[in-house]
């Protein structure tokens, strides 16, 4: 996972039946935290309707959907 990497949240274990509307955010990775930290920590920027919301995130939380180039 690297800065620009376009993500969602990792999907794996949970039942999508449960419509749970977060599982369907995308973000983009602006920073990667890999200081001696295991997950790396990254900073994800969610574009929800007209709100950017900025969170730090464990890596193994998420997923890439689409990898900068």
């Amino acid at each position: 996972m690297k800065v620009g990497d376009l993500v969602r949240w990792n999907r794996n274990g949970y039942n999508e039946s449960l419509n749970l509307p977060w599982l369907e955010k995308q973000g983009i990775v602006l920073d990667v935290n890999g200081r001696a930290i295991s997950p790396k920590v990254v900073t994800v920027m969610w574009g929800t309707e007209a709100i950017e919301i900025f969170e730090k995130i464990f890596a193994d939380d998420l997923e890439v959907v689409n990898e900068s180039r």
